[in-house]
C-alpha cells in the first residue's frame, strides 16, 4: 500500500476494470449517486475549500468531492472478507474526522488519507474478532513451541508469572487460534520497561503539553515494574501505600493499551484517564485467592473503561446507503 493515491479522481470505475474487482448493485447505486451529485475534485477547488474551513458547509463540502478518494482506498483492504461498502463507510467517517479536524497544516490529502486507512483498517480488526493475548505470553509461548519444547503447565506458569489455571488458559487459545486461523493480536506488557514518551514520538503520535508533564512525571517517580516487585505488592494488598505502588508500576501499561485505541475523535489523554479509572477498578476488585492474575484482570477492566471513552464519542457516518436485500 505505498502506492501513492491521487485525491484527484474522475473514473472510479476505471480502478475495479484495472484489477479486475466485481462490483454489485449496492455499490452501483452509491457511486451513480456520488456522480449525480458530486463534481469531480479539482485542485484549484480544493485550494478554494481550503481557503474558507471556518465555515461548516465548505467543509462539508471539502467530504463530498473526496467521496472518490474514499472508494479508491477501500479498494485495497477488498480482499480482508469485509463487504465493500462496509470498508468504504468505514473511510468515510475517518474523511469526516478529517474534514472536521484538519488545521491547513500540511497536505489535506496525505491527511486524509491516514485517518481514512485507520478507520478501515480498525473496522477490519473489528470484523476479524481478534483474539488478544499479551504479547508477553504469545512470545513466550512460541518459543517453547519453535524449541520443540514439552513445556508443562506448572513450568510455563512459572515462567509467564500467572497461575497455572491462567498459563493453560493461554496455551490452550493460543494453540486453537493457530490451528482455527483465527487472528491473535498481541497486546501491551505489563512490565514495560522503556520509556513511553519515546515510543508513541516514534510511532508518529503527537503529544500534547499535559501529557508531556504526565509521562515526565511519571518516568521520575515510578520505577519500572519487574514480576518480582509486582509479586511483593499482590502479598500485601490491605497495604493502602502499597496498592498505590501497584497502580502507579501499571501507569505505563495502560498508555501502551490506550494508544492502540486513538484517532482523532478520541485524544490519548482522555483515553489514559479512563484507562486510570479501570486500573483502579482492578486494583480495588483484586482477590488474590482466585484463579485469575492481576495483568490479566487488569487489563480486561482497562480495555473496558477505554472502550466505554470510545462509544460515548463514537459519531454516525453522515454518508449512508441502504444495502439491497
Amino acid at each position: 500500500m505505498d502506492n501513492k493515491i491521487n485525491p484527484y479522481i474522475t473514473d472510479v470505475e476505471e480502478i475495479f476494470l484495472i484489477k479486475g474487482i466485481e462490483t454489485d448493485e449496492n455499490f452501483e447505486m452509491y457511486l451513480t449517486e456520488i456522480e449525480k451529485i458530486v463534481p469531480p475534485l479539482t485542485p484549484e477547488t480544493e485550494k478554494q475549500l481550503l481557503q474558507n474551513l471556518d465555515d461548516k458547509k465548505t467543509r462539508s463540502q471539502l467530504a463530498s468531492v473526496y467521496l472518490r478518494f474514499v472508494i479508491a482506498i477501500a479498494v485495497e483492504y477488498i480482499n480482508n472478507g469485509m463487504y465493500l461498502m462496509d470498508l468504504i463507510s468505514a473511510g468515510n467517517l475517518g474523511l469526516i474526522h478529517a474534514t472536521e479536524s484538519f488545521d491547513n497544516t500540511g497536505s489535506f490529502s496525505e491527511y486524509a488519507e491516514k485517518l481514512i486507512r485507520h478507520k478501515i483498517s480498525t473496522a477490519i480488526e473489528c470484523y476479524e474478532k481478534p483474539v488478544r493475548i499479551p504479547i508477553f505470553t504469545t512470545n513466550t509461548i512460541e518459543r517453547s513451541i519453535d524449541e520443540n519444547r514439552n513445556i508443562t503447565v506448572k513450568k510455563l506458569a512459572e515462567v509467564l508469572k500467572y497461575t497455572e489455571f491462567d498459563a493453560r488458559q493461554m496455551s490452550a487459545i493460543y494453540r486453537f487460534c493457530k490451528r482455527e486461523n483465527i487472528k491473535i493480536v498481541r497486546s501491551a506488557d505489563p512490565y514495560i520497561n522503556y520509556d513511553v514518551k519515546k515510543i508513541l514520538s516514534a510511532e508518529g503520535i503527537e503529544i500534547c503539553k499535559d501529557l508531556k508533564e504526565y509521562f515526565t512525571e511519571i518516568k521520575r517517580t515510578v520505577p519500572y515494574l519487574t514480576p518480582e516487585t509486582e509479586k511483593q505488592f499482590l502479598q500485601k494488598l490491605n497495604d493502602k501505600t502499597t496498592r498505590t505502588k501497584l497502580s502507579e508500576g501499571y501507569l505505563r501499561f495502560v498508555v501502551m493499551i490506550a494508544k492502540e485505541y486513538i484517532d482523532s475523535d478520541n485524544s490519548l489523554l482522555n483515553l489514559i484517564a479512563s484507562g486510570n479509572e479501570g486500573l483502579r477498578k482492578a486494583v480495588e476488585s483484586f482477590d488474590c485467592t482466585e484463579n485469575i492474575s492481576f495483568a490479566l484482570l487488569a487489563e480486561w477492566l482497562i480495555r473496558q473503561k477505554i472502550l466505554e471513552e470510545v462509544k460515548r464519542d463514537k459519531r454516525e457516518i453522515p454518508i449512508f446507503y441502504k444495502r439491497k436485500k
